[in-house]
């Protein structure tokens, strides 16, 4: 992977992470149309942990409360609420983390996906706004949602945002309980795809890859056997 690609694909993650749309199923596209090996899901890992890194920097204040206070009830009540709405998602991942790779790269998963998805934003963004915090049942709830975005073309964010408005809670509320419910996530896809990512690095590494055709033009040529020429053909005539 050169470094043009590895630019392109860094900003179709760092721009489609934090809108309602499916980043991995975007990162498919991109992948195929820049040429670069799509099976690499150790690729995929590391450019979420760019949004892992923003996720936390964006939202340090918040979470230097709920690390650095642990005797504090209201952090350790949101560090629960957290860790719970993971559960699903962690399950999830767990139980079908095969199957749901062999139809990462399906596009008619992926259209599928981005049609429901879509219609549940439309009435998601109907409902009218809220005023309830985060609770135990609705963090459990945005959770369950969040499992259903390991689906292609499912939008992770997109799925935990509206599944909060629709139960009632604050705009600002879930969209922030959102963004910092992707850490524990990533951490959690992380750990499971280290193994992966020590393998890809030492072993083979995502390279560009030409189609075969390309490669079969611009092969090189075959060598051509050079004989050296006779005393007597040097002879002047």
């Amino acid at each position: 992977m050169d470094f043009f690609q590895a630019v392109s694909i860094g900003l179709v993650q760092g721009v489609t992470a934090w809108f309602p749309v499916s980043s991995k199923t975007h990162l498919v596209i991109a992948e195929r149309l820049l040429g670069i090996d799509a099976s690499c899901v150790a690729l995929e890992v590391v450019l979420h942990l760019g949004t892992l890194a923003s996720a936390v920097v964006f939202f340090r204040a918040r979470w230097a409360r709920i690390l650095l206070r642990p005797g504090d009830g209201a952090a350790r009540r949101a560090l629960g609420m957290l860790l719970l709405a993971t559960i699903p998602v962690a399950v999830a991942g767990l139980a079908a983390h095969h199957a749901l790779e062999a139809r990462l790269h399906d596009r008619r998963w992926a259209a599928a996906g981005f049609l429901a998805c879509g219609a549940f934003l439309v009435a998601a963004g109907r409902k009218a706004p809220g005023g309830r915090d985060v609770g135990w049942g609705r963090a459990f709830l945005i959770g369950a949602a969040q499992a259903l975005a390991l689906l292609p073309g499912v939008s992770r964010s997109g799925m935990s945002i509206g599944t909060g408005l629709l139960a009632g809670v604050r705009r600002e509320r879930a969209v922030e309980f959102s963004f910092m419910c992707v850490v524990p996530a990533v951490l959690g896809a992380t750990i499971l795809k280290m193994g992966e990512i020590g393998g890809a690095a030492r072993l083979h590494p995502c390279d560009h890859r030409p189609p075969a055709k390309t490669r079969k033009r611009f092969a090189p040529a075959p060598k051509v056997p050079y004989s050296r020429p006779d005393s007597d053909d040097r002879r002047s005539p």
